[in-house]
């Protein structure tokens, strides 16, 4: 994936997308799927909320630029924070994999999600961090033999490579107490002694109340901001009409189905109606619509709509226009319109949401 300024360049992926698949290693021509069988399609729905089903976004894009611009000057860590169901895990993979087109596939890039942390002791919490390393006897020894033993990994897998660096990536780290940032310390401190001289950086991935916490650790904890919340980072959601088209072409263009050598053709599949119309009928075309749609059921018009659109809600609401109005529903329409967006947001769970119209 090609990043521009704003975000990631959807024409760039596309053409990487038919330059990759039309001319496959193993010399087959691709087969472009224009009809499923119900069980196929029935299958669609699930891959399209599974997680491998990754969109790449302009927000993505954004994130991932900035981000590796403060790990690239030297920054030792970063806060991003957002809505529940954004897209920041998913952001985060993407920034795995442009590290390691940058850096090298060496490069050690660690994530960590932290789950009911308050009870969980700092020998419970290194032997977690030791797993994320890939350590095969990560419960074994006390609190000072896994440090050495993670500080051990983590130095050696860095020195690997030129840079002497390593990523930590914690997400949900608003679940994060006092004692587990200063084993974070702990941590750092030892990596960046003159034995081991490794940058770590750390970036926080939280909810809005992330960036709460570190003003309060400005006043109690300074020693934690200045190492793990130098910057900090607000991910949103989509935006706009035209980030919608660009998460929809950018899913459009990655839908492989059933396999690698199958490029799903989206519209034709589920709305052979309006393509016998208009040949260049494509479902991204629609967006407009459903961000108008979002902007309704928020009680605002899309023109003064703000929006924060989890990336979620965006994909189990194209997913339910598909199941629910396409060619293989009960009730299928010739194609979709605000009034059937409406319905699928609903169906997805738009009340469920806070914070997506402001």
């Amino acid at each position: 994936m090609e990043y521009t300024d704003t975000g990631p360049n959807t024409e760039t992926a596309a053409e990487a997308v038919r330059d990759s698949h039309d001319n496959p290693e193993n010399g087959e021509e691709i087969r472009r799927i224009t009809s499923l069988s119900e069980e196929e399609a029935s299958l669609l729905y699930s891959f399209f909320l599974s997680p491998q089903n990754t969109v790449p976004t302009k927000q993505i894009g954004l994130f991932v630029n900035e981000a590796m611009d403060y790990i690239e000057s030297g920054t030792p860590g970063m806060i991003v924070y957002g809505i529940p169901r954004v897209g920041k895990t998913r952001a985060a993979e993407y920034l795995e994999m442009e590290l390691r087109r940058k850096y090298g596939e060496n490069l050690p890039v660690y994530y960590w999600s932290v789950q009911n942390l308050t009870a969980l002791s700092d020998k419970e919490m290194i032997g977690q961090l030791l797993r994320a390393t890939g350590d095969p006897i990560c419960s074994k020894g006390n609190s000072s033999d896994r440090m050495a033993r993670l500080v051990t990994r983590m130095s050696t897998a860095a020195c690997r490579t030129p840079y002497r660096k390593a990523i930590l990536i914690v997400d949900e780290a608003q679940n994060m107490r006092d004692r587990h940032y200063d084993t974070l310390i702990t941590l750092y401190n030892d990596l960046d002694r003159r034995d081991y001289q490794i940058r770590l950086t750390v970036i926080l991935l939280g909810q809005p109340e992330l960036k709460q916490i570190k003003q309060t650790y400005m006043r109690e904890m300074p020693q934690v901001v200045g190492r793990f919340m130098t910057h900090e980072y607000e991910f949103r959601g989509i935006q706009s009409a035209d980030d919608m088209i660009i998460a929809a072409l950018s899913l459009e263009n990655q839908m492989h189905f059933p396999n690698e050598n199958c490029r799903l053709m989206t519209a034709s599949v589920f709305f052979p109606e309006a393509v016998r119309k208009d040949p260049n009928f494509t479902i991204a075309g629609t967006m407009p619509q459903m961000f108008a749609a979002f902007a309704r059921l928020g009680k605002r018009s899309p023109e003064e709509a703000k929006m924060n659109i989890p990336m979620q809600l965006f994909i189990e609401t194209y997913s339910e226009c598909l199941r629910k109005y396409g060619a293989y529903s009960s009730n299928p329409a010739a194609k979709p319109n605000v009034k059937i967006y409406m319905d699928c947001a609903r169906r997805a769970g738009f009340g469920n949401y806070e914070g997506i119209v402001a």
